[in-house]
């Protein structure tokens, strides 16, 4: 072999050791640069990781400060309404005289020997009492004016509950103090033992869902009513029903209107708007409460809702 072919092989090979130490600087410079890459990611990892624990920690606190402002509007508003509905506005001139019961407090009339409404709060501890049925007709001997059992006799009306005794089965002295005069109305025994019945049983379903509703029940009564009894005591054209959820956020509420005649089961039948019940009994409800909440509650009734 002559001196220009080995030269030309050193030159090649020369060469191709330029090109290999070119490649190995490359990879070298890669590795280098990976291993960077590789810090930089994992330190962006953990930086990730904390961030998500910071934004976890941070919605936690949001959802636990939700919750409190919430349970604090509802219970401010759980005050309001019931505070509202327990002081309903009547007529300037329609006698009106409290009375407080165990249970339930009634807002007697000593015009018609009838209540004008009675109020009671109904809890869903207490729509789970199991207390036998239990009590007697009788007067309270605190209120001059009012009926007796024999007011009833012979009258073709029963003797029917404004204050179910049903919804007392908690306490028996509660329960006992449902059967006195004062919340006793000329009912018709088809109103009495069918729509009006069922709407109770209704409302203890609700209750035991809704924590709690505040309930209130009395007649209409015209000016030229039926009297019965030696105390003539009016006989009422038709009977409301207002109930509230105070413990639902937003807070609801729905109207009932019975004729003092047959009804049937259907719920529906016998919905009405409060503003409507207000006109036709001539009170007021929810006159505490802020606009825009009392509008809500006065609307158009929900039956569908309530009865999911």
């Amino acid at each position: 072999m002559d001196e220009r072919v080995i030269n030309e092989l050193i030159n090649q090979l020369t060469e191709n050791l330029e090109k290999v130490e070119s490649a190995r600087q490359q990879v070298e410079n890669t590795v280098q640069a990976y291993d960077v890459l590789k810090t930089e990611v994992s330190r962006y990892t953990t930086e990730l990781g904390f961030i998500t624990q910071n934004v976890r920690s941070m919605i936690s606190q949001l959802e636990e400060m939700k919750e409190r402002f919430l349970g604090n509007i509802s219970t401010e508003i759980v005050d309001e309404i019931h505070q509202a509905v327990t002081t309903i506005t009547l007529p300037h001139d329609r006698p009106d005289t409290l009375l407080r019961y165990n249970g339930f407090d009634v807002h007697f009339n000593p015009s018609t020997h009838l209540a004008n409404y009675v109020v009671y709060e109904l809890t869903s501890a207490e729509a789970r009492g199991t207390l036998e049925r239990e009590g007697k007709f009788h007067t309270d001997p605190r209120v001059r004016s009012c009926a007796t059992p024999t007011d009833y006799a012979q009258s073709g009306y029963d003797r029917g509950h404004l204050v179910p005794a049903g919804d007392l089965r908690f306490d028996t002295a509660a329960m006992r103090n449902s059967f006195v005069m004062t919340n006793i109305v000329p009912q018709s025994s088809r109103l009495n033992e069918g729509g009006w019945a069922r709407l109770e049983e209704k409302i203890r379903e609700w209750a035991l869902r809704d924590e709690a509703l505040l309930v209130m029940a009395g007649p209409v009564v015209t000016a030229h009513a039926q009297r019965i009894g030696p105390t003539g005591v009016a006989v009422p054209e038709r009977f409301f029903k207002v109930v509230v959820a105070h413990h639902r956020v937003p807070p609801r509420a729905i109207a009932f209107l019975y004729d003092n005649a047959e009804s049937d089961g259907n719920l529906a039948n016998y919905a009405v708007p409060v503003d409507s019940l207000e006109r036709l009994a001539g009170i007021r409800l929810f006159d505490g409460l802020p606009a825009p909440l009392a509008h809500a509650l006065r609307g158009e009734p929900n039956l569908p809702r309530w009865l999911e």
